[in-house]
């Protein structure tokens, strides 16, 4: 496999980000309260505990951010480390599920109870996994079609 090159990084962290975003827009849209659900409660990164978290238009935004930047940064890590996971076993796919499951450990037990409780409260589980599950799917395998 070619040197993963920053273009291809690039587009696949769009598809991967955009496909998280959409499983869980979706699902929100399906079975919760309402279809930006995840980005107004992502919106209340850094605040305090909300019992009841609304869903106005610089909340969702700000949350929309907050979701690609954090992607982007593990999609780096990812990229990162991608060369040393393909010499282990060749499907980047696959490393990625492990990733988004291990993303998904991580943030439930260690990053939202503390800097989004409100998140971590009313975040469907779920939803979460499933979402963070194909953003690694995604993310492992555009890197490997992007880059040969």
């Amino acid at each position: 496999m070619p040197a993963l090159s920053i273009v291809a990084f690039l587009l696949a962290f769009v598809v991967a980000s955009l496909g998280q975003a959409f499983v869980y827009v979706l699902g929100s849209a399906i079975g919760g309260p309402a279809p930006l659900w995840p980005f107004a409660v992502l919106g209340y990164t850094f605040r305090r505990y909300d019992a009841e978290p609304r869903t106005s238009a610089g909340t969702v935004l700000a949350g929309a951010l907050i979701h690609f930047i954090v992607a982007f940064v593990l999609g780096v890590v990812f990229w990162l480390i991608s060369p040393l996971l393909l010499r282990i076993m060749p499907l980047l796919w696959v490393w990625g599920l492990f990733y988004g499951a291990l993303v998904f450990v991580v943030d439930v037990f260690f990053v939202l109870p503390r800097f989004n409780p409100t998140a971590r409260r009313h975040l469907s589980d779920f939803l979460f996994l499933l979402s963070l599950l194909a953003y690694g799917a995604l993310l492992g395998a555009t890197i490997t079609r992007f880059t040969g």
